[in-house]
């Protein structure tokens, strides 16, 4: 389960994006009618106002980062303003005007100034989301299906997180990585109390960090995977994956050391 800040921060992202909407049809309906002007510019203050006091009060950020932060949050709703001005200043239907809404509309929607000032602030999380398909693939794993039931439920040992990538590296070995919540470190894990549900002996489980990522995924194995005896293979299990992850052996050059000493 997600915690309530992943919620938190999607409603906020749908509610964006439904703010966006609503702005390019009213600036729609200014290219004809300046009925809705008044109403579209008080909402536009009050919105880009409450936005901007709730997003950086009591921000821990450096100034530097909380200028930065707030001028995001008011650029679109200044661009809307302006926008809306321009609308009345100049008679009739313009077609400058109709560029000018779409390139507002286009601006917010894509590049998002509002999400990008609360991620420099910290107040976004990472991932917002995740796609239920790759969930619903993940958990079909029988392991993670084990996992989720067993060692992830709430009072488990490791509770919150998922087991992903399950992989059979032998005839009595496995490898998978453990991933913790959004934003939040995989929990120490008692590798007794996961032998024992497993009933594999103790010192054949590991826990270890995954190179180049963060302490919210660990590398799980267990067992003794069959040692690689060919090169490319000894080089992708054990410096690739542990050591230089991405690289990968092109060549290799062999040669008697007797003979070349003598």
């Amino acid at each position: 389960m997600a915690p309530l800040r992943t919620y938190i921060a999607l409603a906020r992202n749908r509610a964006g994006r439904a703010a966006t909407l609503a702005g390019s049809a009213a600036l729609t309906c200014g290219l004809f009618t300046g009925e809705f002007t008044g109403p579209t510019a008080l909402a536009t203050v009050t919105a880009t106002g409450t936005g901007l006091v709730f997003a950086t009060a009591f921000s821990p950020a450096h100034q530097f980062v909380k200028t930065t932060s707030r001028a995001l949050y008011v650029a679109p709703g200044a661009g809307l303003l302006a926008t809306l001005a321009a609308e009345r200043i100049v008679s009739g239907t313009h077609w400058g005007e109709a560029v000018a809404v779409a390139v507002w509309t286009a601006g917010v929607w894509f590049l998002r100034p509002a999400r990008l000032a609360r991620t420099l602030l910290g107040r976004e999380p990472a991932v917002i989301a995740t796609a239920p398909a790759v969930v619903e693939a993940v958990e079909a794993h029988p392991l993670s299906q084990w996992w989720a039931q067993c060692v992830a439920v709430e009072g488990g040992i490791a509770p919150g997180t998922r087991l992903t990538n399950p992989e059979q590296t032998g005839p009595a070995s496995l490898r998978a990585v453990i991933v913790a919540a959004p934003g939040q470190p995989v929990p120490p894990i008692s590798l007794a109390h996961l032998s024992a549900l497993m009933d594999v002996p103790e010192d054949l489980i590991t826990i270890t960090a995954v190179p180049g990522r963060g302490a919210g995924v660990k590398r799980l194995t267990v067992g003794q995977a069959p040692t690689a005896t060919d090169p490319e293979s000894a080089w992708t299990e054990h410096i690739a994956a542990q050591v230089l992850p991405g690289t990968q052996l092109l060549k290799v050059n062999t040669f008697d050391l007797d003979k070349e000493l003598t």
